[in-house]
């Protein structure tokens, strides 16, 4: 918004990252404050929610959007009963899943959910948990869907401080219920969570070693906290990590996260944060090293990512340029969309996080440890190694001691002469391989030191 007020607006980005609307959506400007966006589509259209103060509280709103770009539901319709705020919404294949906070009494918070069929009305209200944290701030719940169920995690103060999670069946029944993952005597918080097809990974971010730090735990479909006591330190950054997003593109866990570890100053209030990333395997590995998204003298934050389920990713964050207060910041973003087979620069194009010989690969080292073949990674093959033959003709070294004068025929290390060669069976003489040393030679001697150690040498 170009006045005091904020309100909603949107725009549609294509697969190439063109703006297709590029005086923006107006999605909600009703009257008051609204702010807080998040959105899903169903493949036909998009929900949008949001926390809105119209009535001069806070409260969840929604609205439709078509793929065309048009607004189907004027200003957006209610969807909280009380004071509510910090929605998500993701999209099960058949309804929307929406969770936010609500406050229902004074300094009493709870975890609400509603399912939401496609045409915007509500199934069913569910309550995930009660009474977490009279800091609302810190809830901030996040929901995954695994094909069956719904795990959702949230922040905040429920008997211990820390990070919970709840998992729902499709009806709403609760399966595992405001269960304690981890918590810190400090700061704690920001949960996030995706699903890979077979886990769930957890993010947050906690106070550790005087600064914050982004962690990570998988859980599996049953809420088994598989790494509980030992989670992932996703970065050892020396700035201070916050607000931590995790999405999954179909071949590894992408993380994004604000970083300070560029500020030149970190002791004063105005923190210039940059966003960085890393991706982690569906085996619990970090994949290669963590990697500046947007990172210069300005400050990035709020990031936010979306990814299908065939390696690409779209990342939007903040960036403050300001000079003065009252001017506006900018929304930007970035597409990492190199899948397996795709070509590449950097590791960090890649989905898999390999770039091999210009190319995103699936394995980290396509060598075959033979030196006849041409080890590479395959744009046709999806970004599987090939290890085709080559190096005809060309002198090699195989691992058997008792031949030499190799060469490659074929894509294989064969003997062309040797030991039990023709061309060393066309004398009968008694010859001493070893030596070099021939009795039949009259001009053989083994005084002789300008003859023929007998020592073979090739020279690659």
């Amino acid at each position: 918004s170009m006045s005091d007020i904020y309100n909603i607006i949107g725009t549609r980005i294509n697969e190439n990252g063109e703006i297709l609307d590029q005086g923006g959506i107006d999605i909600c400007s009703s009257d008051n404050d609204q702010h807080d966006p998040d959105v899903a589509s169903d493949g036909e259209n998009y929900l949008v929610l949001w926390t809105d103060f119209r009535d001069e509280k806070n409260m969840i709103y929604g609205n439709r959007i078509s793929s065309k770009g048009e607004v189907l539901d004027g200003e957006g319709f209610p969807i909280s009963k009380d004071i509510g705020s910090f929605a998500s919404v993701i999209f099960d294949g058949n309804n929307y899943f929406a969770v936010w906070s609500e406050q229902y009494a004074f300094q009493s918070y709870s975890v609400k959910g509603a399912f939401i069929n496609k045409s915007g009305s509500i199934i069913k209200f569910i309550t995930v948990a009660e009474d977490i944290n009279p800091y609302v701030q810190t809830v901030k719940p996040r929901a995954a869907f695994d094909g069956e169920n719904y795990a959702v995690v949230y922040s905040g103060y429920s008997g211990n401080r820390g990070v919970y999670v709840s998992i729902l069946s499709e009806d709403g029944n609760f399966i595992l219920e405001n269960t304690y993952i981890r918590g810190s005597e400090k700061f704690i918080s920001h949960p996030d969570i995706s699903f890979d097809g077979n886990r769930y990974l957890i993010v947050w971010s906690q106070y550790s070693d005087n600064s914050r730090k982004t962690f990570g735990c998988f859980m599996n479909t049953e809420g088994t906290i598989e790494n509980k006591e030992t989670p992932i330190l996703i970065s050892n950054s020396d700035g201070s990590m916050d607000n931590p997003r995790v999405s999954f593109d179909g071949y590894s866990h992408f993380v994004l996260w604000e970083d300070s570890r560029d500020d030149p100053d970190t002791t004063d209030l105005d923190i210039i944060n940059d966003v960085y990333g890393i991706r982690i395997s569906v085996d619990g590995n970090i994949l290669g090293k963590e990697f500046p998204v947007k990172n210069n003298e300005h400050n990035h934050s709020y990031p936010v990512l979306n990814s299908d389920m065939n390696g690409k990713t779209a990342i939007l964050y903040m960036t403050d340029e300001r000079s003065d207060i009252y001017d506006p910041v900018k929304i930007n973003g970035k597409f990492f969309v190199a899948n397996p087979g795709d070509t590449c620069e950097t590791s960090f194009d890649c989905s898999s996080s390999l770039c091999v010989d210009g190319v995103c690969c699936l394995n980290g080292n396509c060598d075959d440890n033979n030196p006849c073949t041409i080890d590479s990674c395959s744009v046709s093959g999806n970004g599987t190694c090939t290890n085709l033959p080559g190096n005809e003709g060309m002198p090699c070294i195989d691992d058997d001691p008792d031949t030499f004068n190799e060469v490659c025929v074929n894509g294989e290390c064969t003997t062309e002469t040797g030991p039990e060669n023709d061309t060393y069976q066309e004398s009968n003489d008694d010859s001493d391989i070893s030596t070099g040393n021939n009795e039949n030679d009259p001009e053989s001697n083994d005084n002789d030191s300008s003859k023929d150690s007998g020592c073979a040498v090739i020279v690659l």
